[in-house]
């Protein structure tokens, strides 16, 4: 009987089942992918409400350390940062549209939740939250592509957080 290696958010785990027992689970390889994926979201977001939560001594510096806090813990998590520019497109590819629509709603009404936080301490984001979970959207995958640059991508990525904080608040 083979061995079946799952990673769940950086812990190995080895189970013993046999192939046709996999695909009673899941329907496919990729299933199993989006279904850890979708674990390890989930664990993000809760981490992205502790920071959209805290206090800065200004909105820019508020929203910047949120930028900032939100992009180091995405290159933390283990399932998250493992992720290559072939295995997103992958992913990506193997999102029905009505899939596709159902994860960018369920991005619109979690960024909803962010805005909700800042409002009620006095801080309005200069755009809507469609257009705010692009930019989250933008600024990882950004890094995605310039991670391999060292301190010139670092620069860039750093500089681009700042425009966006100082934009979006004032």
């Amino acid at each position: 009987m083979p061995n079946l290696v799952l990673c769940r958010l950086g812990i190995q785990i080895v189970a013993q089942i046999s192939k046709g027992a996999f695909y009673q689970l899941f329907p496919s390889k990729e299933a199993l992918f989006i279904t850890l994926f979708a674990e390890g979201e989930r664990e993000y977001r809760g981490q992205l409400r502790e920071f959209a939560a805290r206090t800065e001594s200004t909105p820019v510096a508020r929203l910047l350390a949120f930028f900032r806090d939100a992009l180091r813990c995405y290159r933390d998590a283990p399932l998250l940062s493992k992720l290559s520019r072939e295995d997103m497109s992958a992913l990506i590819r193997a999102l029905t549209p009505d899939g596709m629509r159902a994860a960018m709603s369920d991005d619109e009404g979690f960024v909803a939740e962010l805005f909700e936080i800042w409002q009620r301490d006095g801080i309005t984001i200069k755009c809507t939250p469609v257009q705010f979970s692009a930019l989250m959207q933008m600024i990882m995958l950004t890094d995605l592509y310039v991670h391999d640059l060292d301190k010139a991508g670092a620069f860039a990525v750093d500089f681009m957080l700042e425009a966006l904080a100082n934009q979006l608040t004032q």
